[in-house]
């Protein structure tokens, strides 16, 4: 794959990877993702900013990216989720708070790396200006039960 332009919307049928920390008190048969695993980080925030671009939280095309690529970007344990571009877009559309999920590439020297082309990230994850903060974490929270957790936390050697 080419270097995808910035912006440029991922197809609905695909797959996108998710890579947070797992949180302190993970154990897989019992945690489930919430709002928190799509809350935009103070880091996305300063990088938007800096970069003048919609604030994103980082996913991977799975198409274009493996696991082990994707992990291969972080540092420390990382949980896998999985999710539907097609299932944001319907809570997108239910909740009318548009969240388009597109292309991000990475800057040099990282963008050579294996897997550098499927970086991408959700957008209209903050609070919309006619939301409460519980319309926006019910928002987010209905993302979240649709991602399924791949693969648990792995240290990176």
């Amino acid at each position: 794959m080419n270097k995808p332009l910035d912006g440029a919307p991922l197809p609905n049928d695909t797959t996108v990877l998710r890579l947070p920390k797992p949180p302190p008190d993970f154990m897989a048969d019992r945690w489930r993702p919430d709002w928190a695993i799509l809350n935009p980080s103070t880091t996305d925030k300063e990088h938007a900013k800096q970069h003048g671009k919609p604030i994103r939280v980082s996913v991977w095309d799975h198409a274009h990216t493996t696991v082990e690529q994707a992990r291969s970007f972080r540092t420390g344990p990382t949980l896998v989720l999985t999710l539907g571009v097609r299932d944001v877009f319907d809570v997108a559309n239910r909740t009318g708070c548009p969240m388009p999920i597109v292309y991000d590439p990475l800057g040099p020297p990282e963008d050579a790396r294996p897997g550098a082309c499927g970086h991408a990230g959700i957008e209209g994850l903050e609070r919309a200006e006619t939301e409460t903060k519980n319309q926006r974490k019910n928002r987010l929270a209905a993302i979240a039960e649709r991602m399924k957790l791949l693969d648990g936390p792995v240290e990176r050697q």
